[in-house]
């Protein structure tokens, strides 16, 4: 008698099963509609060299008078494309530095080259940053899900396009926006939190209208959007209800463009705050030349902050200075309007100048200012500070750019008397696909 070897019958039963499984996978797929698959994003990286952050003759305790490292972020936005209709769009963030690594860092700012900040122990994650269904109907546009965001200038939302941006405007949230020509209407409703399911009172829930409109040409826009944010429990870090409003125009002339955004949040129980932002730029040929003037309110019982992505200098509120803040914090989020200083303090006054040359595939520029507090801290000074920047960008290819940077800062006695200086250097590359 013949025989049987079992384990190659195994095999070939194991593979008639397989092949089984793919041709009816395929039958399956056949009686619906394909799915294409669409995939986007960028890689940055770069090395900093800063000195003298604290701004103090001193060094604080756990850190040195220069910080130097380097850093890189890959974000991945593979998007499932059902049809003309429908869509499920994401994003997701690689080795998104946790904050309990020891360092505080801004949401999106990727992660410091260490090799023992690995996921697996602990000191990085695999971070999904937005995942959405989107809809495109006769009527308009419906998306549902966790949404980028952003309108205006930026100064109340901004959903962080620009590659080198550390922070996004990210929302559960249900919205739908009709198109009637050149005019958007949209209404949305957010979960700020759910809290227990079972339980409403611990919720935080934003209803939104907005109205918008852009001409064809491109060179003009205006817009209104107004929220009421219940948040149930007033205790929490988001603070109390309140009634917010932004309303923004832009408007381009041959070489000269102007855009300005008015943002207003009435809190309960609490001092209104405001907060602008007017941009000019003028641009004639391969020159630009431009001017930003930023005023964040502040009082006792509350203060006006800025979207983090709006960052007018190398070290003024982008970098955490001073001795009073955290040694640990780097590019953390304290933005115009903040309290910058460490010591209580907040709002802001900020002028900045912009002066930039394009040449063959590189831009040559200087961004200067100065800019001080709203409402003095515990130093009992407001003026924070005159800086000087300089950059190089480099356009290597038509994905892949370098941006070499030099910032000086001046202190001011908001952070403390007698401040010293601080200065340092930054390469970054960025490439998109």
């Amino acid at each position: 008698m013949k025989k049987i070897n079992s384990v190659a019958t195994n095999r070939f039963f194991g593979r008639v099963l397989f092949a089984g499984g793919l041709l009816s996978l395929s039958v399956a797929s056949s009686n619906v509609s394909a799915a294409s698959f669409s995939l986007n994003g960028n890689y940055r990286f770069g090395t900093n060299m800063l000195v003298n952050t604290d701004l103090s003759s001193g060094v604080r305790n756990g850190s040195s008078n220069s910080t130097t490292f380097m850093e890189h972020r890959f974000l991945l936005r593979p998007d499932v494309v059902i049809d003309e209709r429908f869509s499920v769009k994401s994003e997701l963030s690689f080795a998104q530095l946790l904050s309990g690594s020891g360092n505080t860092v801004g949401s999106n700012f990727g992660s410091s080259l260490d090799s023992q900040l690995s996921q697996m122990g602990g000191g990085q994650q695999l971070q999904v940053n937005t995942v959405y269904l989107r809809w495109a109907s006769d009527w308009g546009l419906f998306r549902f899900g966790r949404i980028p965001k952003s309108w205006g200038l930026g100064v109340l939302y901004d959903a962080g396009e620009d590659v080198l941006d550390d922070f996004q405007t990210i929302r559960d949230r249900a919205d739908f926006q009709a198109m009637l020509g050149s005019l958007g209407f949209r209404i949305a409703y957010e979960k700020g939190s759910e809290g227990v399911i079972t339980n409403d009172n611990d919720d935080i829930d934003t209803y939104e209208l907005a109205l918008d409109y852009a001409n064809a040409e491109g060179d003009s826009a205006v817009g209104i959007l107004y929220s009421r944010n219940i948040r149930s429990l007033k205790t929490t870090a988001a603070g109390s209800s309140s009634h917010d409003l932004s309303i923004f125009a832009k408007k381009r002339w041959g070489s000269f463009q102007v855009g300005g955004e008015f943002v207003s949040i009435a809190t309960q129980n609490a001092d209104t705050t405001s907060g602008f932002l007017i941009q000019a730029d003028y641009m004639p040929g391969p020159w630009r030349i431009a001017y930003d003037f930023a005023y964040a309110s502040s009082s006792s019982s509350s203060k006006f902050s800025f979207n983090q992505n709006y960052k007018p200098f190398m070290f003024l509120f982008r970098h955490s200075l001073g001795t009073s803040v955290p040694s640990a914090e780097v590019r953390a989020g304290r933005g115009v309007g903040a309290d910058v200083v460490g010591d209580g303090g907040g709002g802001a006054l900020v002028n900045k100048g912009h002066v930039s040359y394009e040449f063959s595939d590189m831009t040559l520029g200087s961004d200067f200012g100065f800019a001080s507090l709203g409402r003095n801290g515990a130093s009992g000074k407001s003026y924070l500070g005159l800086e000087t920047d300089f950059f190089l960008t480099q356009q290597w290819y038509d994905n892949f750019k370098m941006t070499y940077a030099a910032g000086f800062l001046i202190p001011g006695e908001a952070f403390g008397a007698s401040p010293k200086a601080a200065w340092g250097v930054e390469i970054k590359g960025v490439l998109e696909f």
